[in-house]
């Protein structure tokens, strides 16, 4: 079984690691600090935020309510756009039952759509 030998700076010595020396003056062994604590301010904000389930819950909620209200908006108006080009005439009743089961048939795909996105949601 063989070891590999890791060259480590005498004990006492600072060596700054990007730039493989050491700081020449206070300032720069401060910079170096300063830089350090940004840089574990933000790897701790990080796994902050990842382990904060609840926040990461309601923000997959946020965005799959807001896709199934996009979704029931362009059916809406999809809906309403092929009622619009079958509008009835008066007195033709064949016109005004297309234009009613055209509707019925918006409102049953929205409704399918939030349900099924409602069992998604309720399975995770």
């Amino acid at each position: 079984m063989t070891t590999e030998h890791v060259s480590r700076p005498p004990s006492g010595s600072t060596v700054v690691p990007e730039q493989g020396r050491r700081p020449q003056s206070t300032e720069e062994l401060r910079a170096e600090i300063a830089r350090l604590r940004r840089e574990l301010g933000d790897t701790v904000e990080a796994l902050a935020a990842k382990a904060d389930v609840k926040a990461r819950a309601r923000d997959s909620v946020a965005r799959t309510r807001a896709g199934i209200t996009e979704r029931a908006r362009r059916t809406t108006a999809a809906a309403r756009a092929r009622a619009a080009g079958a509008a009835p005439h008066p007195g033709d009743p064949e016109a005004a039952r297309r234009t009613g089961m055209a509707m019925m048939a918006a409102g049953a795909a929205t409704t399918a759509a939030g349900v099924a996105a409602w069992f998604r949601t309720r399975r995770r």
